[in-house]
């Protein structure tokens, strides 16, 4: 799932989406990139640092 918003992004994973927030420093406010925690460190969403981290992570993923 992409989306735009953290209420997006949490909405698709209740229906049973893999969700990643990739944030976007020109778009996002920085309260909102801030208030991101991943899951690994007790938050909602698995969280990279751009989309070359997200297509390697996919790549992984595919050949698994």
């Amino acid at each position: 799932m992409v989306a735009a918003y953290r209420f997006d992004l949490l909405a698709a994973a209740s229906v049973g989406f893999k969700i990643i927030y990739v944030p976007w420093p020109p778009g996002d406010l920085r309260e909102a990139r801030d208030s991101m925690c991943s899951k690994k460190d007790g938050g909602e969403v698995d969280l990279v640092q751009g989309f070359q981290e997200l297509a390697r992570l996919v790549g992984e993923v595919q050949q698994n």
